[in-house]
């Protein structure tokens, strides 16, 4: 496993907002909520909470103290995969803030891109390149 903290995180890091973004504005949209502004300020009320909580504070359980930390691996981090096969790790850059950016992605989402993520794509590490699904279970039994 390699680590990098340079500017490559910034796109990943807005992206990982946009997905957020895109899932929770579907959620109220799906609960009720219409008003495009009540859905815009929920959000950025949970993403700024978010980010503050990634760029500002720490977490303590049965006195252990550790910091959240959100990082990208070019392979997926599963319970049988050993920590040096997940490849090149980003860690959030220098000049990175979370709840800085969280104010340019609703921008992008909700005037830019009309409540869409263009240019971002995600998945389950269960489909293979062409979209199909395998939950690791044999079709017959």
């Amino acid at each position: 496993m390699d680590a990098s903290r340079d500017e490559e995180y910034i796109d990943f890091g807005m992206a990982f907002q946009s997905v957020m973004v895109e899932h929770l504005n579907g959620v109220l949209t799906e609960k009720g909520v219409e008003d495009e502004e009540t859905r815009r300020e929920i959000c950025e009320t949970f993403l700024s909470g978010l980010g503050d909580f990634f760029d500002q504070h720490w977490l303590e359980r049965d006195g252990r103290r550790v910091h959240p930390v959100l990082a990208f691996a070019e392979h997926h981090l599963d319970v049988e995969t050993p920590l040096n096969d997940v490849g090149h790790v980003m860690f959030p850059a220098p000049r990175f803030a979370h709840r800085e950016y969280v104010f340019g992605t609703l921008a992008d989402f909700y005037e830019e891109h009309e409540e869409t993520t263009p240019g971002v794509a995600t998945g389950s590490v269960h489909e293979d390149d062409d979209g199909h699904y395998d939950d690791g279970v044999p079709d017959e039994w």
